[in-house]
C-alpha cells in the first residue's frame, strides 16, 4: 500500500498569484481585526490581536483508492481563533478573490466543513462541541460580482423550480458564503475601518473614477505607509511610487504627479523621477515572497513546476526570482 499526497488540479484549487501573496502579507492581525470589527461589527473593537491566535490554513483530506491511501491538501487564506467573549470562542477566516470563481460557493463550504472535521479529528473520537466558523470572501475588483454567491445559485434552476412546485424545495440544502465587495461599500461603511485597510478599499473602488478618487483624496488626505502603496499599486494596476526613501507617501500629491489616460485603462505613468528604481523595489519584494512560498512549499514535496503553476507564473520567472535574492545574498556577504 503506497501512501501519496497530492495537490488539487489547477483548476479546482485556489491558485496563488502576486495579489493573493501581497494580501496576506498585508492583513496582520491589525489589519486581519480591523476587517472582522468594520464588516461584522459595525465598526466596534470587538476583535482584538491580542485576543487571536492564528491556526493551521492547510486543510488535510484522506481517502483510500485502489490499495493506495492518497492525502491531498487545501490552503486557506486567512484563519484566526478569536476570543470574542470571556472565554467563548469563534473562528474567523478571510478569503481574498481577484478574479471570479464560479465554484466559490462550494470552495467556502469545503473549507469550513474540513475545519469541522478537522476539530473532530483532533479529539480522537472524543465527542466535543466544535467551535463555528464565519468565512468573509474579500472580491478585489471594483466591479461587481457576478458569479454565484449561494450553492443554491449553482443548481439547474429547472430542477429547483419542479421540486419546488412538487413540495420539495425546503429539503434542498445550500450554502451561502458571505461576501465584501468594495464597489458596493458605502461611504459610512468605509468609516467603520480604523487602518490603512480604508483607503486600500476606497482606491479599489473608486479606481475606475478619476473624479471619485480626487474628492477621496481631497477629504481624506491619505498619507500612506509602502506597504499599503504596493497593495494599492497590484490590485488597481497603478504605478504611486516612493521616491528618496520615504516612509510614507502623500497620496494627494502623488494623485497629482501621475496621468490618467484613460478611466478603462489604469493609470499608465507615475511620476518619471525614482519610477525605475521603485519598480526595481517592487520587483524586489516580489521575487523574495515567492521564493519564501516556494521553500515552504517544496518542504511538503511540490516541485518548481508545480510551484510556478501554483503562483500563476512561467517556470523561467521564478527561477529570476531565486537567482535574483542568491545574488542579494552573495553581495551582502561579500560586502561583511
Amino acid at each position: 500500500m503506497q501512501v501519496r499526497a497530492q495537490f488539487p488540479p489547477a483548476w479546482e484549487r485556489n491558485v496563488v498569484g502576486q495579489k493573493d501573496i501581497l494580501l496576506k502579507d498585508y492583513f496582520t492581525p491589525d489589519i486581519f481585526a480591523d476587517a472582522i470589527n468594520a464588516l461584522l461589527y459595525d465598526g466596534k473593537s470587538v476583535v482584538t490581536p491580542e485576543r487571536m491566535r492564528t491556526i493551521d490554513i492547510e486543510t488535510q483530506h484522506v481517502e483510500e483508492r485502489d490499495g493506495d491511501i492518497r492525502a491531498d491538501a487545501r490552503f486557506r487564506d486567512l484563519a484566526k481563533i478569536v476570543e470574542v467573549d470571556d472565554a467563548i470562542y469563534c473562528l474567523f477566516a478571510i478569503e481574498h478573490q481577484s478574479v471570479e470563481d464560479y465554484t466559490m460557493p462550494l470552495r467556502i463550504m469545503e473549507y469550513d466543513v474540513r475545519e469541522y472535521l478537522r476539530q473532530v479529528k483532533s479529539n480522537k473520537g472524543v465527542q466535543i462541541q466544535i467551535k463555528p466558523i464565519i468565512t468573509i470572501v474579500m472580491y478585489w475588483k471594483a466591479d461587481k460580482w457576478n458569479q454565484p454567491v449561494s450553492v443554491k445559485d449553482m443548481f439547474d434552476k429547472n430542477t429547483v423550480r419542479w421540486l419546488e412546485d412538487n413540495g420539495l424545495g425546503g429539503y434542498i440544502q445550500d450554502y451561502r458564503m458571505h461576501l465584501f465587495e468594495p464597489c458596493a461599500a458605502k461611504e459610512e461603511k468605509l468609516e467603520k475601518f480604523k487602518t490603512e485597510l480604508k483607503d486600500v478599499i476606497a482606491y479599489v473602488k473608486y479606481s475606475k473614477s478619476t473624479e471619485a478618487l480626487k474628492e477621496y483624496n481631497e477629504k481624506h488626505k491619505p498619507d500612506l505607509t509602502k506597504s499599503t502603496v504596493t497593495l494599492i499599486n497590484e490590485l488597481t494596476n497603478s504605478n504611486y511610487v516612493f521616491v528618496d526613501g520615504k516612509e510614507r507617501l502623500n497620496m494627494c500629491e502623488a494623485f497629482e504627479g501621475i496621468k490618467a489616460e484613460g478611466i478603462e485603462e489604469g493609470w499608465k505613468e507615475g511620476r518619471k523621477e525614482g519610477i525605475k528604481e521603485g519598480r526595481k523595489a517592487e520587483l524586489k519584494d516580489k521575487y523574495k515572497s515567492w521564493v519564501t512560498l516556494s521553500n515552504n512549499l517544496k518542504k511538503r514535496g511540490m516541485s518548481n513546476p508545480e510551484i510556478a503553476s501554483l503562483l500563476g507564473v512561467p517556470e523561467t520567472e521564478l527561477q529570476k526570482a531565486f537567482k535574483m535574492i542568491k545574488e542579494e545574498k552573495t553581495e551582502k556577504m561579500n560586502m561583511k
